[in-house]
């Protein structure tokens, strides 16, 4: 599963999770694990090498282990190096934390993939949008609407997703995939409604904390200068690059993580959403998050 890229621009380092089918490392790492640990590193620094990535932290699942967790490179200008408790924003992987935390609601009968939004924000500006049409990125919006959040300096969630009215959609929701950030943010939105919680506070408790997701955050303010720094490519160069991202983009971009503590999210979707002792969602549920809800191969925050 392969989650979409915020953005077309690339900033680095950045954070790399593999999932692999048990029965892939198994063969391998019974003979040996050590020989085929020393194969990982080589692969990765000849990519780093041969792409100018200054580091990264790479995490491999399989089944319910964590056969391998490594940083390599340095996380900023002041040389620090990448490990596996190195934060990073994550991008659009948040919104499968997002979808997620969705699920559970359903679960627990406070939501319907088949309600309008405006079930749950009475002042949404349309009842033709449904959970599921957010989550399967056919609800109309347009990508557009969502492309602002490096640019748009709004804190507050509610009044960031009302200031869009007036952009309207591009067609009739329900017939059609348009990728856009802003159906994620307007799920985070419903997250807090229909929780009575604010939207990090709510991922704290449903997510982070019961995955042992010690170093994950949606408030990136509480993170600080403790983020990966981000580079742009300049005439050949690459030169750190820090935006300063709004709090109400968290839903669909900007969740703060580690290689570590999202090995122990992929552990949960691997293995029908137990983490441990931890029943994060149902076995039902979790399947759910992991199936398209239509025909355009994307399933809560995964293609």
């Amino acid at each position: 599963m392969v989650p979409r890229r915020a953005a077309r621009r690339k900033t680095l380092p950045f954070l790399l999770l593999v999932l692999l089918p048990s029965a892939h490392l198994a063969g391998q790492t019974a003979t040996d694990p050590l020989a085929l640990e020393r194969e990982i590193d080589a692969f990765v620094r000849r990519e780093m090498a041969a792409a100018g990535i200054p580091g990264l932290a790479l995490g491999i699942v399989s089944g319910s282990s964590v056969p391998y967790l490594k940083g390599f490179g340095v996380a900023g200008p002041d040389g620090e190096g990448v490990t596996p408790d190195t934060r990073f924003y994550l991008g659009s992987v948040s919104k499968t934390l997002t979808g997620l935390s969705v699920m559970q609601l359903v679960e627990r009968g406070l939501v319907t993939l088949d309600d309008p939004v405006s079930r749950h924000l009475s002042w949404f500006w349309t009842d033709r949008i449904t959970i599921t049409h957010l989550l399967n990125h056919t609800s109309g919006i347009t990508p557009y609407a969502g492309n602002d959040a490096g640019i748009e300096r709004t804190e507050d969630l509610v009044e960031r997703i009302r200031s869009k009215s007036r952009l309207g959609l591009a067609g009739d929701p329900g017939t059609r995939f348009r990728y856009s950030s802003l159906n994620y943010d307007i799920l985070g939105a419903v997250v807090e409604a229909a929780s009575g919680m604010e939207y990090g506070r709510s991922m704290d408790l449903s997510v982070f904390v019961p995955l042992e997701m010690r170093d994950t955050t949606a408030d990136f303010d509480t993170a600080g200068a403790e983020i990966a720094a981000g580079y742009t490519p300049w005439f050949g160069l690459r030169l750190p690059y820090r935006i300063r991202y709004p709090r109400s983009a968290a839903p669909s971009g900007y969740i703060v993580s580690t290689a570590r503590d999202m090995t122990h999210f992929l552990v949960a979707e691997l293995n029908r959403g137990r983490y441990g002792d931890t029943a994060l969602l149902g076995e039902a549920a979790m399947t759910a998050t992991q199936i398209s809800l239509g025909a355009t191969g994307y399933a809560m925050g995964w293609f």
